[in-house]
């Protein structure tokens, strides 16, 4: 099945989860990152089992969930309150690399089995453009697909890789890339001209009239 369009719905509405019922989109992502506060994720966790458990026969729309990053504890208590009710797949956000996709994928092997589930019938959709650690390992997620028998390719990796640049945008794209780096690598230890340099600064700051 082509995933052409993706709706998003906040687990932890009722009204949103109620009028997403009626909508015909290749695929329904409950929600329980972003959109659903802190406080209301045990609420998000037992509605969105509710809905998943409530729609037995799927049809043509396949129904997701989005749980909290892997190096949350958060993404754990998602899996173990949604996996018994057999969603269609998992989004998995802010990937640093194919080895958060393999990790996930060994979690859905042991919530399979305990459910009696069929091997690798829940897919992951891994969103490989969160993160700066990610963007340099984005070959990765291709090879690692066959291993973990369950990955699609990230949606937004393929529009990233796929759209046409514009001339104009190339020196963006170098800066943005360096700005990755930069942000994957970590803070850069401060250099003697660094320092000096910032000294410098606030000297000419503190005699500004």
């Amino acid at each position: 099945m082509r995933l052409r369009s993706l709706l998003f719905v906040p687990g932890d509405s009722e009204r949103k989860l109620a009028k997403s019922a009626g909508v015909k989109a290749d695929v329904l992502i409950l929600d329980l990152e972003d959109s659903v506060a802190p406080s209301q994720k045990p609420v998000a966790r037992e509605r969105v089992r509710a809905y998943l458990a409530n729609s037995p026969g799927r049809g043509a729309t396949q129904l997701w969930v989005r749980i909290n990053p892997l190096d949350l504890p958060e993404a754990m208590t998602d899996l173990a309150a949604v996996m018994s009710a057999r969603p269609d797949g998992i989004i998995q956000p802010k990937t640093r690399s194919p080895d958060d996709l393999i990790r996930l994928s060994h979690y859905l092997d042991a919530f399979e089995a305990q459910h009696h589930l069929e091997p690798g019938a829940t897919k992951i959709l891994p969103v490989a453009t969160e993160t700066p650690q990610a963007i340099f390992s984005i070959g990765g997620f291709a090879r690692c697909a066959t291993a973990a028998g369950r990955t699609r390719t990230s949606l937004l990796d393929r529009c990233v890789c796929s759209a046409p640049m514009r001339p104009a945008c190339r020196r963006s794209t170098r800066c943005s890339r360096t700005f990755a780096t930069r942000r994957a690598c970590g803070p850069p230890a401060p250099s003697h001209a660094a320092t000096a340099s910032a000294a410098k600064l606030r000297s000419i700051l503190i005699r500004w009239p």
